[in-house]
């Protein structure tokens, strides 16, 4: 999904200039296997040493001024992703 800066306020120079910003928030998960055991989904559990792959989804950012050419944010993780899945108790882990 692309957001412009017509719908985000920023204070960046170029978007007070007239010059118009586009966010791209884009995600990617890889081959880590996720231990889902014990898990509920619709009223039935997962059975012991049930893993899925690809499941931790991470959050990147990519931005362009003419919707044409893109340039990625770099991230912490060493995906490059912004924004990391929760660690185990955090709001955002995945159980």
């Amino acid at each position: 999904q692309i957001i412009s800066t017509d719908k985000v306020r920023g204070s960046s120079p170029m978007s007070d200039a007239g010059y118009g910003c586009n966010f791209m928030f884009v995600s990617g998960g890889d081959a880590e296997e996720v231990d889902m055991s014990g898990a509920s989904f619709g009223g039935k559990t997962l059975p012991e040493g049930t893993t899925i792959k690809g499941l931790r989804m991470r959050i990147g950012v990519a931005l362009s001024y003419d919707g044409v050419h893109w340039t990625r944010m770099e991230g912490e993780h060493h995906s490059g992703a912004v924004f990391d899945v929760g660690g185990e108790g955090e709001f955002d882990s995945l159980m």
